[in-house]
């Protein structure tokens, strides 16, 4: 009875002790990470400005082959050619030229080319002409196809010449070297490599000081076909 008694007081003090405000249960310490064999992942950079695909030029750097021809200029050589007269300008007439085109962004091109210009005239009596090597550097902005810009034209030896029918010279005068300016508006058919439809203005002065110490004017406007290879 006794012992019962005793036993019952125990139990009561443990009740007592275990759901009393001060009793806490301790934490369950939890089971170790393994450290894992994988880096942590990085924290992506932000990416740079760059454009979109689909305006990015896929090259840089075209090579360009293009064929001209160009009205206007002081009168040079009156002819008669089968009872039909004429007369060759200082700034006619053909051109062939050749050189390389820079695109580095959709918004700018820089083009260079070296040429050959020429004007003549064959007949009964023998050959009148005219003849000249361009090189020229134009600087353009662009949108889309379009281009217009602004450059420098060099002549190197400007020559008017004059051959009687048998080849003999009757006229052979070269004169200076000459600087002018041009205005170009173009527009590119194609996806980068392409076909060029433009017009353009040149204006120089050809100036002989050795011969007949005269001017001419070989300003012109001419119009050109050409290529992005």
């Amino acid at each position: 009875m006794w012992e019962s008694s005793r036993v019952r007081a125990w139990m009561a003090m443990f009740i007592v002790a275990v759901l009393s405000p001060g009793a806490r249960a301790e934490p369950v310490p939890a089971p170790p990470i393994a450290p894992s064999s994988e880096p942590p992942p990085s924290i992506p950079e932000s990416a740079p400005s760059t454009l979109p695909v689909e305006q990015q030029p896929k090259r840089p750097v075209y090579l360009v082959a293009r064929g001209g021809v160009d009205f206007g200029g002081d009168d040079v050589f009156k002819y008669v050619n089968a009872d039909s007269p004429g007369m060759i300008q200082a700034g006619q007439r053909y051109s062939v030229s050749g050189g390389v085109l820079i695109k580095p962004d959709p918004w700018m091109a820089l083009e260079a080319t070296l040429g050959y210009k020429w004007e003549s005239s064959d007949g009964p009596n023998g050959t009148i002409g005219i003849s000249r090597i361009p090189l020229e550097v134009i600087a353009s902005v662009t949108a889309g196809g379009l281009r217009f810009g602004a450059g420098v034209a060099v002549h190197f030896n400007p020559s008017f010449y004059s051959n009687d029918a048998n080849g003999r010279h009757l006229l052979d005068l070269t004169l200076d070297h000459a600087i002018g300016g041009m205005l170009q508006l173009a527009y590119h058919i194609g996806d980068e490599e392409g076909v060029d439809l433009g017009v353009r203005a040149t204006y120089i002065q050809y100036e002989d000081k050795s011969y007949t110490y005269a001017t001419y004017d070989g300003t012109c406007l001419g119009f050109f076909l050409g290529f992005w290879l």
